[in-house]
């Protein structure tokens, strides 16, 4: 009983991985309608925000709805940005945007950090 035990013991490690690694390929972002996001360089972004290591440059951004603001990391360690309804990959280095589409404001806050940010969509 022990050996069978010992052989299937690895499976009860992998189980939980796999699951994990099956849960993240393929699974699209939480976004709203009407909206996109990328981690390549999109065409001339209507706004570009650094993230540094204790602070948001800007700190609030307004845009016209369908405008894309770009996040820069520059300064800091591994983090995301984070709204209600979506957020960045985890990155510490590079650049993602995210396309507003519909009209609001948007707060969102920087996981390493937790400073906060502000976009202003307007019709």
């Amino acid at each position: 009983m022990i050996a069978a035990m010992s052989r299937t013991w690895p499976l009860f490690l992998l189980a939980p991985a796999t699951a994990l690694g099956l849960a993240a390929c393929g699974m699209p972002a939480n976004l709203p309608l009407g909206s996109t996001s990328s981690s390549g360089t999109p065409s001339a972004p209507s706004a570009v925000v650094h993230l540094l290591y204790d602070s948001i440059e800007p700190g609030r951004v307004t845009i016209t709805a369908g405008q894309t603001v770009e996040w820069k990391w520059q300064e800091i360690s591994a983090a995301n940005i984070t709204f209600a309804q979506f957020h960045s990959p985890t990155m510490d280095s590079g650049s993602w945007s995210h396309t507003f589409s519909v009209p609001g404001t948007y707060r969102y806050r920087d996981t390493m950090s937790l400073v906060t940010g502000l976009i202003v969509v307007q019709s």
